[in-house]
């Protein structure tokens, strides 16, 4: 089991995309659902890919033993082109196949 990492600041969510983005601007997205509630959508601004893999953790460590969970989704998302779309390492991973191979 991957160890528990710790995001050192208050994480604050928006629910649009930002306005004015720059390219290579990052974004961890966070979908999830909670009972009686309905879907929500939360977006994190992050500096880069290591500290996307902290915030994910730590939303999904979260919300793992919530039982008003019905489900949720986490992912990273990079501006470019003019849009938002899925982040991807240079080798063409995924955030979590990205984090699988930091952890060896």
């Amino acid at each position: 089991m991957a160890e528990l990492l710790e995001v050192e600041h208050i994480l604050q969510h928006k629910s649009k995309h930002p306005e004015n983005p720059a390219v290579g601007d990052l974004l961890v997205w966070h979908s999830f659902e909670r009972s009686g509630e309905g879907q929500s959508h939360h977006l994190y601004g992050v500096a880069n890919p290591e500290e996307a893999i902290k915030v994910i953790n730590k939303l999904a460590n979260e919300q793992v033993n919530d039982e008003s969970i019905g489900w949720n989704a986490l992912g990273l998302q990079v501006f470019e082109d003019g849009e938002w779309c899925e982040w991807y390492s240079d080798m063409g991973q995924d955030i979590d196949e990205y984090q699988e191979e930091l952890e060896g």
